[in-house]
């Protein structure tokens, strides 16, 4: 099965358990088979790939309703990892063509793909053998992420002891700043912050996109962690693109990644 099909898969096994899927607007509601119901509580987002029970609060992403609901089985999926890793000399080429990243940084990240006449998949890999963190689908014009599949731990998360990290939005922002010999962990919109900084004692570096979602993302970081009191190990990188990878593609990443303020500093000017 190819990843971007996961919610037509659901929506085919969720017609052979015999439930009905109601809309809503962009969400797809149906009977919860998780729990004994009545009314319709589980609720299905495509458009995020993200599920929610109102009910026995079951949620997560469609990669994880895919597997709860035996859609994908671990076979499946080390089928489709192990087709993917075939092919990571000619993803690295791919995301070098696009990106700007050298082929030994998405090598040693094991970015792997799969390649068709009009459209290139770059997926990438997880802590957990059995997951994904994103794929990326690129056609002849332009790309779209992923939705729906595994991000509750961040990309490029491998335990190092390092004395300071950057937390970025993208996983290209994480393979950019790898490019520099800076180490760096992308949460792809989703995962705490507050794991992250639990896990890694060093300087923490706070750089999500400059754009207004990227603004709003770090607003949201410094809500989560405004309790935590370790304010002395944390800073921004103030983006004069819109991101690292914007950065690197324009030659400044090594200079840009250097706009480091203290994060105290940053909201009180703010």
């Amino acid at each position: 099965m190819q990843l971007p099909d996961l919610w037509e898969a659901i929506k085919s096994k969720v017609e052979q358990m015999n439930l009905r899927l109601e809309r809503r607007g962009k969400q797809y509601f149906l009977l919860c088979p998780f729990h004994e119901e009545t009314v319709p509580s589980l609720a299905i987002t495509p458009n995020i790939g993200l599920f929610h029970c109102f009910g026995c609060g079951a949620k997560g992403t469609l990669w994880a309703l895919a597997k709860r609901l035996g859609v994908l089985t671990l076979t499946d999926i080390d089928d489709y990892i192990a087709k993917a890793r075939e092919n990571e000399d000619k993803a690295a080429e791919v995301v070098y063509r696009l990106r700007k990243i050298h082929p030994h940084v998405s090598l040693a990240y094991g970015v792997g793909g799969y390649f068709e006449d009009t459209s290139t998949l770059i997926v990438f890999p997880h802590p957990n053998p059995h997951d994904y963190h994103a794929y990326l689908l690129w056609d002849t014009k332009s790309y779209r992420n992923s939705a729906g599949l595994d991000k509750t731990v961040p990309f490029g998360f491998n335990g190092d002891n390092v004395q300071r990290i950057y937390v970025v939005e993208g996983v290209f922002d994480a393979l950019s700043l790898r490019m520099i010999d800076e180490t760096a962990v992308a949460t792809l919109g989703e995962v705490s912050i507050v794991p992250i900084i639990h896990i890694f004692k060093g300087a923490i570096i706070l750089a999500p996109d400059s754009d207004k979602a990227g603004r709003q993302m770090l607003w949201r970081w410094i809500g989560e962690i405004k309790e935590l009191r370790v304010w002395e190990r944390l800073y921004v990188c103030l983006w004069k693109h819109k991101d690292a990878n914007d950065a690197l593609r324009s030659n400044t990443l090594k200079e840009e990644a250097a706009r480091i303020v203290w994060l105290p500093t940053y909201t009180i000017v703010s």
